[in-house]
């Protein structure tokens, strides 16, 4: 449900699924999507409409899904499709199948502020997090409160347009001013996060699914080692490894709302105090969920296609040490921007590829999707070139 480039997690469902023998098709609204060259996508489904309203989306699956001889499983792959499929699950369920956490769970995971409430009324570390209703509030913050904070749009799950990217870092509260300021700025579509120190490495992610039980069928946990942008952005280079008190808490978390389906759930390690806290849960596939691959091939979107179609679920082996993923233009992008900052050498980015055992797009197997996205980001820079 996005016309965004960052497709790597879709490519990713294709290629894991594609490979196993299922058929595998994509309904979208990015009509040149890279990810749609894939040979694994058996089918792309572009809708017709240029409205993203709920009404739009639930007639394009279901007349994708009907189709269909027996109900396929059905995969959102973003926030705002996950809370769609969720909210609309007594339309959708006789044409698709997929988990259904109760009712409410999956637009208060995506949503900030009831996130926020939620971890507090379940005794889960979260950085505190305030949210301005008017520019009398904001200046109290801008007055009194600690800088740099973190800027987070409170719905992630709203397709709408908005002032603000998902994430950003403000240093000064005359950023927060000029923030707000803005013509397009909305109180009560941002909130204000504390600010935990630390680099990309500093980030922690489990990737989970639970099944109608909410038990915990693939749990993973990895940790990031660089991210585009540098500061506050997706996982460029990822590595997975164990971490015990990572999957604790989010297992924990999960079961105590009684979740099922995919998850993919963010932590800072706060060096302050030794804790984990939580930064942010998508109730769906991550689109990093290929770094967390186990010695059997087992990942949470195969958990997950098992599970749905009555299949035994092998116990996840562990992942590969030392396995790492990276999403090859993104990262390249960080390097030169952390090279130009003086953080990073050019031979110990090369040092740091060592280990990297899938990219997101480039693939012997698959090198369609690769192409197309060369071509996109040239018309891209092409368009902003002349704009």
């Amino acid at each position: 449900m996005t016309r965004s480039l960052v497709q790597h997690g879709v490519l990713g469902i294709a290629r894991s699924l594609g490979r196993l023998g299922v058929q595998v098709h994509w309904a979208h609204n990015c009509r040149d999507a890279p990810a749609a060259w894939s040979r694994y996508v058996t089918q792309s489904h572009a809708t017709p409409a240029t409205s993203a309203e709920t009404e739009a989306w639930v007639a394009h699956l279901s007349a994708v899904g009907a189709a269909f001889a027996r109900r396929p499983v059905l995969v959102p792959t973003d926030d705002p499709s996950a809370v769609l499929v969720a909210e609309q699950a007594p339309r959708l369920e006789r044409w698709f199948r997929f988990h259904t956490p109760p009712a409410g769970v999956t637009r208060a995971l995506a949503d900030k502020r009831r996130l926020h409430a939620l971890c507090r009324d379940l005794s889960v570390d979260t950085p505190e997090a305030w949210f301005p209703a008017c520019a009398a509030e904001v200046e109290d913050y801008a007055d009194e409160g600690a800088f740099p904070v973190v800027v987070k749009r409170v719905d992630a799950a709203s397709v709408a347009g908005s002032a603000l990217t998902s994430v950003a870092i403000l240093r000064t509260p005359a950023a927060l001013r000029r923030l707000v300021r803005r013509p397009a700025f909305r109180f009560g579509e941002v909130m204000l996060q504390e600010y935990v120190p630390g680099d990309a490495s500093s980030v922690w992610m489990f990737e989970g699914c639970f099944d109608e039980g909410s038990a915990c069928i693939a749990g993973f946990t990895g940790q990031k080692l660089r991210q585009h942008p540098p500061h506050t952005g997706m996982t460029s280079l990822g590595v997975g490894s164990e971490n015990p008190d990572v999957a604790q808490a989010a297992t924990r978390l999960m079961q105590a709302v009684r979740y099922r389906g995919p998850v993919d759930i963010g932590f800072r390690f706060d060096a302050r105090s030794g804790a984990y806290r939580l930064l942010d849960v998508n109730p769906r596939v991550g689109a990093t969920f290929r770094l967390f691959v186990d010695t059997r091939g087992l990942d949470v979107v195969r958990a997950m296609y098992l599970d749905l179609t009555g299949q035994p679920v092998p116990a996840p082996a562990g992942i590969e040490p030392g396995r790492r993923w990276m999403v090859e233009h993104t990262d390249l992008l960080t390097a030169v921007e952390l090279v130009r900052y003086g953080t990073l050498s050019a031979p110990a980015w090369v040092r740091s590829l060592r280990g990297v055992r899938e990219g997101a797009w480039l693939s012997a197997r698959d090198p369609l999707p690769a192409l197309a996205l060369g071509a996109a980001l040239v018309r891209q820079r092409r368009r902003r070139g002349a704009a």
